[in-house]
């Protein structure tokens, strides 16, 4: 599991502190501000993997954790990692919370279920259930509702001819899984509105 690069400042106090633990088995009891530093860097990674994690995958990243730098491993533990495994558990909560009200899409979808971070006002949507099946992720950089239509169109012309460009279809299904995810999951359209839309979504290489 991938353990992504911290701070100059907090590498170098857990390479100290590694240092310590290699030579007499000390255990470093971080500070509180250390131990902030640590969890957010981690979670920020680990929200841009995926934004809703499993319980076996943060216990992953909590074991990998311990591995690298063993002077954090937990007295008392039996697996040497529970107590930051909890820890990084809270941390994607609180760090999805942000995330939330910064607008990202991929939660915000989610947190329309409780009605409290809903957009433009909407009541709470109790059909919405947390997790990868809703997963929406941002638009990619320099389009907008516009330029998607106009290349879902492109495609959708496309695939009008007796024999489509392969390639152009690819990269406009490519370019346009936001717009289409967006739709699936917000309106919820009957399949036929999906085929009339999207009719490339049902060829075999789609």
């Amino acid at each position: 599991m991938y353990i992504p690069k911290l701070s100059v400042d907090v590498e170098y106090r857990l390479r100290q502190a590694n240092l310590l633990h290699l030579r007499d088995g000390t255990h470093l009891i971080p500070s509180k501000e250390l131990k902030h530093d640590i969890l957010e860097r981690v979670a920020e990674t680990m929200y841009a993997l995926k934004a809703y994690p499993t319980n076996s995958e943060i216990e992953a990243v909590a074991s990998a954790l311990g591995r690298i730098h063993p002077c954090l491993k937990e007295q008392g533990s039996a697996s040497g990692w529970s107590g930051w495994k909890n820890s990084l558990k809270f941390k994607m909560g609180n760090y999805r919370t942000k995330m939330r009200r910064l607008g990202h899409c991929d939660v915000t979808v989610n947190g329309g279920k409780h009605g409290k971070h809903s957009p433009c006002g909407d009541p709470p949507n109790k059909r919405i259930k947390r997790g990868e099946i809703n997963y929406l992720p941002d638009y990619p950089d320099g389009q907008d509702d516009s330029t998607l239509e106009d290349a879902r169109q492109t495609m959708v012309d496309e695939m009008k001819k007796k024999t489509p460009n392969a390639a152009l279809i690819k990269q406009k299904m490519d370019l346009t899984f936001a717009l289409r995810r967006s739709e699936v999951v917000k309106d919820k359209p009957a399949i036929t509105q999906i085929c009339e839309r999207w009719p490339a979504l049902f060829t075999e290489q789609q």
